[in-house]
Formats: structure tokens, sequence, C-alpha cells
């Protein structure tokens, strides 16, 4: 009998490798290398079942430069999106909830497997082919895993490549439109809260969390050129890695 991975790695492999992705043997992670520097993936991530009787699952995706921390699976599977949120608002209620988690049994396998490709195709792909380079890279990160860039001073997550690619964003576009989000969702009565309390939260993710910390980086010659040795050492770690999954 087959498993919901293998199903996974046959439908999904035979309809990615075509868009460039690799589809290792030993693994149910899908590749894609961009540029050299950017990876993406693909994967399968098994949830709870809600009704006896049957299994769910979602598909997750993502990107991860090659000057990340880790490009490692397990730190891929951690910065990774699920099918539900990289759908965002676009998408209605009832098309919402289909996609909270797919529900299958034994003989509708490969139908619920299809299905998630189906909508990998028009819910993932499009987003993932926006990721171009780093600085693409930095944007997904910004709508969709802003703390992927967290702490630049500390060189977490990856948050260097804000000092590789020199970013100076103030980021107010993206806590303005954050807000425009916030508000229109309040005025339809989907979400309560204080837009006061989420404006702060914003300045925090985005200012305190990310600008700041890049801009302490720029302002200090000594945490700069530490973190530019570090960006070295990262490329050369990663570029091993990627061997390893057979992208070099």
């Amino acid at each position: 009998m087959k498993t919901i991975d293998q199903v996974f790695k046959n439908v999904f492999g035979k309809a990615l490798i075509s868009l460039g992705f690799i589809n290792p043997k030993q693994s149910n992670i899908l590749f894609k290398l961009v540029n050299g520097e950017v990876l993406q993936f693909v994967s399968i991530k098994k949830e709870s079942a809600r009704v006896e009787g049957r299994k769910e699952f979602t598909i997750i995706a993502g990107v991860r430069s090659i000057y990340a921390e880790s490009i490692e699976k397990k730190a891929l599977l951690y910065c990774a999106c699920d099918l539900l949120y990289l759908a965002g608002d676009s998408y209605s209620m009832e098309q919402r909830r289909q996609l909270v988690s797919i529900s299958y049994d034994e003989a509708t396998m490969e139908e619920a497997v299809d299905f998630a490709l189906l909508k990998t195709l028009e819910i993932i792909l499009p987003k993932l082919n926006m990721v171009t380079d780093l600085s693409s890279c930095i944007e997904f990160y910004k709508k969709y895993r802003p703390d992927m860039l967290d702490c630049a001073d500390c060189f977490h997550n990856d948050s260097l490549i804000l000092i590789k690619t020199d970013n100076r964003d103030t980021f107010a576009k993206e806590i303005e439109e954050q807000l425009g989000v916030f508000l229109a969702r309040l005025e339809k009565g989907e979400i309560g809260g204080d837009i006061n309390s989420y404006r702060a939260g914003l300045h925090h993710g985005f200012i305190t969390a990310i600008a700041e910390p890049r801009d302490k980086v720029f302002s200090d010659p000594e945490l700069y050129a530490r973190a530019t040795t570090e960006l070295e050492r990262r490329k050369d770690v990663s570029k091993k890695i990627l061997e390893s999954y057979g992208l070099l």
C-alpha cells in the first residue's frame, strides 16, 4: 500500500521537475536553486485528523538564502509557510476552509494529492516564482516571514542578507499596508482588536526587531566586518549542503 509521502513525491515530482525543481529519493522535500543564492522548497506536512478514520495533510513551502544560519532540512521546515497562510485574504472563507488541512482516506489519497498540487500551482508557485534574487527573497520574508530578518546584529536566521544587499528599508510601506489589511478585516467584523495595539506590534516587528539591529551592524565597523566574514563562511557551508541535495 502506498503512503501519502510516496504519492506526494510521485505526483509533485512529475509536475515540479518540469519547473526546475529536483526530487531527491531520500527526501520528501523538493528543491530549486535560484540564481545560485536562493533555495526554494516545497514539502508535505501531516496534520492531526479531525474526523475518525481519515488522515490530513497540508503543503508547506518557502525560501532560504545560502547566507542563512542553516539550509539543512530541519531549518527549511522551520521557516516554511503552509498553503492556507500563503493563500492570504484574497480567498473567500469557504475557499480558505478547503485549505486548512486536506483530508483523505486510503481510497481518496491520490485525489487529495492531486487537489493539493492544483492549489500549489495556483497559490504557492506564483509567490515562489517572484523570488529571483536576494532582494526579492527579502520581499518574500517581509510579507510572509519577517521573523527570518530579525536581529541582524546577532546574525540570526537569514537576517544577514540585509547586510549583503545593503538594505536600508524604512519598512514604512509594509507597516501601512498591514495596518490597512487589519482595518479592512476589523470593519468586516472578521477580527477584533485595537488599532493602536496592532500598530505598536508592527513597529516592534519591523523597526525594533529588524531595522534597528540591521542599522547597528551598518554603524559599527567591527560588527560589520564580522558580519561580512560570517556571510562568506555560511556561503561555503551552504554550498556543501546544496551539493548533498544534488543542486550543485
